[in-house]
């Protein structure tokens, strides 16, 4: 597999027959015999997988976990069917960096930084801003006597690192059209594409698969992808949509606004579509910061004295009356990421909106609540490789998170965080814990550790005193 792997220094030559050429005589060496597993240690096993995979589940969603191993100082990355290596990857945020070079093509790299910076593409000014702001803490870690940098990422480093990685969720998982990354490339283009990835990787994380619609077939007018629940095999036609400013995210056509407006007329190019199944439409509404606030949170009057409610709620409700008290948008989903107005702002806005009676109705609402979720719950974005040890950022001290199971309760509970200057080892007692359910003391023993995004999880199993003894 090395072998037909290219090397990292853009040589075209294979990484086994440039950097990773030894001198050493290739050898195999003798298979050492295969054990089969006591019952036991099936069990353990078992165990030990579905909480993994619940712990992956819970704060990534439903994705294929980070497939990674540094072999010779070379960090090896597998993304999709592609394997990625570089010596320089010491954390998960480096990998991002130069997998979205990779992927958008280094040809294309080099011919934006040649452009002067204010005629370059907007990701290539968010790359030329994101990596100046990592080289100066990273100088000031050094300064520091320190071999990594720490801090809180502004808005144009949260951008380009969560766009990377909502790339790579998409190629990881089998979601990476050819088609969406040329629309990327392009700068008119780039603001429509953007959220399309971003509305794949939400639908992605939320348990399902997506297949894009064939743009040649001309019979109908096609959404941007069908998503299939895997669990439910619930359908979902998913359009992305985006509201266009002038000058804004490289948009630059003549027809576009010069005030951000037209939301219903957005959404109703979407409903003219006629998806075949529930829709669900992703609406980036592109506010300025001043305006962000009062568009998501502050109520409209509608006609007669109604409740207030979200102007975009109000939107809909036009829209609905419109088609005879049906709903055509099973699932609204609006943002607002104000990180290209404002660069030290990395918060986005969101509204999610349902409708009650819709025009396609849903078999199964779960496969729905999966979606809303996966958009609430799934934005954390890992930074450290799953097999590499975090460096102690609390001084000399780790961070511990401990997970207790007590006789006394139903599954694993949270017990809050510490901070250790030790790495706990699975056996080692440590001493009279707490039950969080009921409150009796009892002795715990450490049964599993796991390191997860700089900090130890630690899943300690409380025993009844006597019985220990």
């Amino acid at each position: 597999m090395v072998s037909r792997i290219l090397c990292y220094c853009n040589s075209g030559r294979t990484y086994a027959n440039c950097h990773g050429r030894t001198t050493q005589p290739r050898f195999t060496p003798e298979p050492e015999p295969v054990r089969a597993l006591t019952p036991q240690e099936r069990a353990a096993f078992k165990a030990y997988e579905e909480r993994r995979i619940a712990r992956s589940a819970h704060r990534y969603g439903q994705v294929r976990p980070i497939i990674s191993v540094k072999w010779r100082g070379v960090r090896f990355v597998s993304v999709g069917k592609r394997i990625l290596l570089n010596p320089k990857w010491g954390y998960f945020t480096d990998f991002l960096f130069s997998y979205i070079d990779m992927t958008l093509g280094r040809k294309w790299v080099e011919n934006q930084i040649a452009l002067p910076h204010d005629q370059r593409h907007p990701l290539a000014q968010w790359r030329w801003k994101a990596t100046k702001f990592m080289q100066e803490h990273l100088q000031q870690a050094k300064d520091a006597g320190q071999d990594y940098w720490k801090g809180d990422p502004d808005g144009i480093v949260w951008a380009f690192l969560g766009f990377g990685y909502d790339l790579y969720t998409l190629e990881n998982n089998g979601g990476l059209d050819g088609h969406l990354m040329d629309r990327l490339r392009h700068a008119d283009q780039f603001q429509g594409a953007l959220n399309e990835v971003r509305a794949g990787a939400v639908i992605i994380r939320a348990g399902c698969e997506i297949a894009y619609e064939d743009e040649q077939d001309g019979t109908r007018r096609h959404e941007e992808f069908v998503a299939t629940h895997k669990t439910t095999g619930q359908k979902f036609s998913v359009e992305a949509k985006s509201a266009h400013r002038l000058g804004v995210l490289g948009y630059q056509s003549p027809d576009a606004p010069k005030r951000v407006r037209g939301f219903g007329k957005i959404l109703r190019k979407a409903l003219a579509k006629k998806p075949p199944h529930p829709l669900i439409v992703f609406l980036d509404t592109n506010l300025p910061p001043e305006q962000m606030d009062s568009f998501f949170t502050r109520p409209k009057y509608g006609k007669g004295g109604k409740s207030p409610m979200p102007r975009l709620a109000y939107i809909l409700e036009q829209m609905k009356t419109e088609n005879g008290g049906r709903g055509g948008i099973n699932l609204l989903i609006a943002t607002n990421y104000p990180c290209h107005w404002d660069d030290m702002d990395p918060i986005s806005s969101t509204l999610a909106i349902t409708e009650q009676q819709p025009v396609h109705k849903i078999d199964h609402p779960e496969a729905l609540a999966a979606v809303y979720l996966s958009h609430k719950n799934h934005r954390h974005l890992p930074q450290w490789f799953p097999d590499e040890e975090p460096p102690r950022l609390y001084g000399s001290f780790f961070k511990i998170h401990y997970l207790v199971h007590s006789p006394d309760g139903v599954g694993w509970a949270d017990a809050g965080h510490a901070f250790n200057a030790e790495r706990p080892k699975v056996g080692d007692s440590m001493g009279e814990r707490t039950s969080p359910i009921t409150g009796a003391v009892w002795e715990g023993f450490v049964e599993e550790v796991v390191l997860e995004d700089g900090e130890f999880i630690v899943y300690l199993r409380l025993a009844e005193k006597a019985a220990v003894a």
